[in-house]
């Protein structure tokens, strides 16, 4: 797997069983610009870039992570926004298609 050119450091692949929501460390090995791991399966991955302090529930039990985006917000909040925004959107088209016709 390629690593996306705006990380670097500590990268983890982890891969989500859909039965327990448990994460599967894919154990990574970085050679050059990729992560190269084994996996019996086809599947989604996500690439982390990881640090010291935030916890994984993962099928070897909970490590202990950062993943150190800089991000302090939570990505809910933007959605919750932005799913507003665009309903006020749609609402407003509507009412202006309907004076149209």
């Amino acid at each position: 797997m390629k690593i996306p050119s705006n990380m670097s450091g500590d990268l983890h692949v982890f891969w989500c069983n859909p039965d327990d929501n448990l994460l599967t460390d894919m154990n990574v090995v970085q050679k050059g610009e990729h992560l190269i791991f084994e996996t019996t399966h086809f599947s989604y991955y996500a690439v982390a870039q990881l640090g010291p302090s935030t916890s994984l529930p993962t099928a070897g039990g909970d490590i202990v992570y950062n993943p150190n985006t800089g991000d302090s917000e939570y990505p809910i909040i933007s959605m919750v926004l932005l799913n507003a925004i665009l309903a006020g959107i749609l609402i407003f088209i509507k009412k202006r298609l309907k004076r149209v016709n």
